[in-house]
């Protein structure tokens, strides 16, 4: 593989309809989005961290639930992705101590998971698009197979579908003029 195209290669993937991007991983700027954060109750506060760029389809569910999985009893405070950014309901005393990091490992982890699932889905829609082009030849040979006379052929005048609807008229025309007469 030369060098532009393992360059390339690291880019991202592309996959058509779905992201119109390619991947990039997702971090935590650490910037506080103060005009999204509100008070929960007490002490704690709804959080809002910013990412380097949205995430793309998929992306949060995952993020969302990696955090709940590593922590099975609940002893974790509640986080999600909202567009651009990541919250989390927690006291700011905490949040830097305790769960920034913690963050940060689990935005790793959903960055990790989600390469492989877009590699998946792209093999996945080339592998459709392969057998939808074999599907749709087959289906050309087939009609061709029960169509016995090629398609120019078929035309009767030399003048194709105008020839015949003038030729239709006309029969028409005859035998509205053969039922004024006999009336």
């Amino acid at each position: 593989m030369d060098v532009a195209a393992k360059s390339e290669a690291t880019q991202g993937i592309v996959l058509p309809d779905s992201l119109s991007r390619p991947f990039k991983e997702l971090r935590i700027t650490c910037s506080i989005l103060e005009d999204r954060c509100y008070t929960i109750h007490g002490d704690v506060v709804r959080i809002y961290l910013q990412l380097s760029h949205t995430p793309p389809l998929g992306w949060s569910f995952m993020f969302t639930s990696l955090w709940q999985m590593e922590e099975p009893n609940g002893a974790r405070p509640r986080a999600g992705v909202e567009g651009d950014a990541i919250w989390i309901e927690c006291s700011p005393a905490e949040m830097r101590a305790s769960y920034l990091p913690e963050l940060e490992c689990v935005v790793g982890q959903a960055n990790a998971c989600f390469r492989p699932s877009l590699q998946q889905k792209a093999a996945a829609l080339a592998t459709q698009q392969r057998l939808d082009d074999k599907a749709r030849s087959q289906l050309h040979d087939l009609r061709c197979s029960l169509d016995p006379a090629p398609p120019l052929a078929r035309k009767g005048t030399r003048f194709g579908t105008a020839g015949r609807f003038f030729s239709a008229l006309s029969v028409s025309w005859s035998a509205f003029k053969r039922v004024l007469l006999d009336h």
